[in-house]
């Protein structure tokens, strides 16, 4: 008795370590869950009002800024739940629980207010239809990638291109099917990485450092 109650002990104190990740699991699971219960007119509707387009954010819909992070529109949560916990507890082992939740926060929000920019202003000019302010926009990826992004970032020169290959074979032959979704984040990131990096650099006076 005395060694099941030692090792529950040790189990229960590594789930607290991770309790972010596991509270995010359980609440992508469940809502998941709950959609796919109701049925598909129900998912449209709930993916509608808590799409962060620029129809909703325009009335001032700040909320689906959160609530977008929790539902995904193609129904795929079940098949990215793994490597979601995965990434995440790992992400959460390193950096502890609060600096998660900044990671992910910021890059879901800055990410989708980028987007939502780059959409009104498109719009704006003339390079893309109306219709696209009413487009759903939902799902996990943003704040996923920035917090494997991050990750990416603190590890060095040999093991990042084996984490770049790793990332590469898990999005072209794992998640194909979301590739419409996984490429738009990847541009906006790039394009997010460009601008910051340069901003950044015209502050640089070592040509060194710079470069």
């Amino acid at each position: 008795p005395v060694c099941w109650i030692e090792m529950l002990s040790r189990v229960f104190s590594n789930l607290v370590r991770v309790r972010v990740t596991l509270c995010y699991a359980t609440a992508l699971f469940v809502i998941a869950s709950l959609l796919l219960v109701l049925g598909p007119h129900t998912q449209d509707r709930v993916v509608g009002r808590l799409s962060t387009n620029l129809d909703n954010l325009g009335r001032g819909n700040v909320g689906t800024l959160l609530g977008s992070a929790f539902v995904t529109a193609e129904g795929y949560t079940y098949l990215l739940l793994p490597g979601l916990i995965c990434l995440l507890a790992l992400a959460e082992l390193l950096w502890r629980s609060r600096r998660l939740v900044q990671a992910f926060a910021l890059g879901h929000v800055g990410a989708t207010l980028i987007v939502a920019g780059g959409l009104a202003a498109a719009i704006k000019l003339g390079w893309l239809p109306i219709s696209v302010a009413h487009a759903t926009d939902v799902g996990l990826s943003y704040g996923t990638l920035a917090v494997l992004g991050t990750l990416t970032a603190l590890i060095g020169g040999a093991p990042k291109l084996a984490a770049f290959a790793m990332t590469i074979r898990l999005l072209v032959d794992g998640l194909l099917p979301l590739a419409i979704d996984w490429q738009q984040m990847l541009a906006v990131l790039a394009i997010a990485s460009l601008l910051v990096g340069n901003l950044a650099g015209l502050q640089q006076t070592n040509l060194k450092r710079m470069l």
